[in-house]
């Protein structure tokens, strides 16, 4: 008499890193290269040299210390940039919002 049984569930968390045995880079290590390469192509006048000067005058205004543009808390400033945007500090340039 076969009986079976359910196998149960599992679950799997991947957290930052998980690709990290696999020789990939982390984020943080991304980040400078993908830093050079914005610069090197469109110079340092661009949107995002600006977003990270607003994010090191955000820090500085906070207390926060420590913060430059080549050695930053890369989580810091992106939940700075995502609470901008949700807060709806800044935005998407095609469809401008009045304020009724």
């Amino acid at each position: 008499m076969a009986t079976s049984q359910h196998p149960g569930f599992r679950i799997f968390i991947l957290g930052a890193g998980f690709s990290r045995p696999a020789g990939l880079p982390l984020a943080t290590e991304l980040f400078p290269a993908v830093k050079s390469l914005i610069e090197g192509q469109h110079g340092t006048e661009t949107k995002f040299d600006r977003d990270l000067s607003n994010y090191l005058t955000y820090c500085e205004d906070c207390g926060v210390r420590g913060q430059t543009k080549d050695a930053l808390d890369l989580e810091m400033l992106m939940s700075y940039l995502d609470i901008e945007h949700f807060l709806e500090l800044r935005g998407s340039d095609s469809a401008p919002r009045t304020v009724a």
